[in-house]
């Protein structure tokens, strides 16, 4: 799960208008090791980034809704 999350962020284009915003936290997750040391408060970072534009294959909604709630729960 995480690993696709990561992947989700780290092929994000940094140029995008809706990513620039949020690069700092961009830039953060996409070491592969920040996502090993995550904290509860870095949900709601997650969510946000969880949102926005990638550069990987489109994929159904529901799905990533679903991997974002097992994120959660773990």
């Amino acid at each position: 799960m995480k690993s696709i999350l990561h992947q989700h962020v780290e092929s994000m284009e940094r140029d995008n208008f809706l990513v620039r915003p949020y690069l700092e936290q961009v830039d953060d997750f996409s070491q592969r090791a920040r996502w090993d040391e995550m904290k509860l408060e870095d949900v709601e970072v997650i969510n946000k980034l969880a949102e926005l534009n990638h550069g990987l294959p489109t994929e159904n909604p529901l799905s990533k809704q679903f991997n974002l709630l097992c994120l959660k729960l773990q």
